[in-house]
């Protein structure tokens, strides 16, 4: 196999410095082949001495243009993951959290995300999917914590994640808010496979 057939069959990586041959795939490449020892090994010097420029000329006109079309891809991709602004986590404060759950217990609002983020007046702004998120992690701390739901959880919905996060603690996550006897406990929280 002649020197040029092999490294047109090489693989490419890139880095942000320029390009690098995959030697090791070289390496076996040469070494795979039959070989005469003194002249395998001039060829095997060479090779790791060679730059990647030098490498990327004998590459075919074509090569070179998908080469380089896919590295200014990559850099494109990247281009725009920088660009975003990091996101920062907002914890909810116990007002804003009794606040979430004065809103859910409102006939009027029906559970209604959209008007409960709307409507809220938190002390950090919400939007629908935080407000839902947030009531669903309630509804899990009280079902996993055997507690009396509060009025408006049965609107709540879980996920299937939630639902198997309380299963594990051998919960019922299907309990509602009347689930409770006479005397005021809690029915109907063990979970029966």
């Amino acid at each position: 196999m002649k020197l040029a057939e092999t490294m047109t069959t090489l693989n490419f990586l890139t880095n942000p410095g320029g390009l690098v041959t995959n030697i090791q795939l070289f390496e076996d490449c040469l070494l795979n082949a039959p070989r005469i020892s003194e002249r395998s090994e001039a060829v095997h010097r060479a090779a790791r001495e060679r730059s990647g420029s030098e490498i990327l000329e004998e590459l075919s006109l074509q090569q070179r243009d998908l080469f380089r079309l896919s590295q200014e891809a990559r850099y494109n991709r990247r281009g725009t993951y920088v660009q975003k602004p990091r996101q920062v986590r907002v914890p909810w404060s116990a007002s804003d959290t009794a606040k979430l759950l004065d809103l859910i217990a409102d006939p009027l609002i029906n559970c209604s995300w959209s008007t409960i983020a709307r409507i809220g007046d938190f002390e950090n702004p919400r939007n629908q999917q935080q407000v839902r998120d947030k009531a669903r992690g309630l509804k899990v701390l009280y079902l996993e914590g055997d507690r009396v739901l509060p009025p408006g959880f049965d609107q709540v919905v879980l996920g299937q994640k939630e639902k198997a996060a309380i299963i594990k603690c051998h919960r019922n996550p299907d309990r509602r808010e009347d689930d409770l006897d006479e005397d005021g406990q809690i029915t109907n929280n063990i979970w029966v496979d």
